[in-house]
């Protein structure tokens, strides 16, 4: 994708040629997309760390997805909270609110 932007880049007005108005408009494309919300929340001064808290938070996303496919929060119950809290025993106690 980015590659693909900074051939597009090339061609514009020098003005958009930066890396920093290319890494702005990577910011505004992800800003809506659930996935891209902690890139976007921590946005990097250079492009290279934007495209790595993109693949980070891709990363994040995926496996949130498996987890809850797994095991959806809302159905954690008092049972889970209990057998998590006996298998910790000197950690705080950890209290799941539906």
């Amino acid at each position: 994708m980015v590659e693909h932007l900074r051939q597009i880049q090339r061609g514009l007005d020098q003005e958009y040629q930066s890396d920093s108005a290319l890494r702005n408009k990577i910011i505004n494309a992800c800003n809506n997309v659930a996935a891209f919300s902690l890139a976007a929340l921590q946005p990097a001064t250079a492009i290279t760390s934007l495209i790595n808290n993109i693949h980070v938070a891709i990363e994040n996303s995926e496996i949130i997805a498996r987890a809850d496919k797994i095991e959806p929060i809302d159905q954690i119950d008092k049972s889970s909270e209990e057998e998590i809290n006996s298998t910790l025993p000197n950690l705080p106690q950890i209290h799941f609110t539906p």
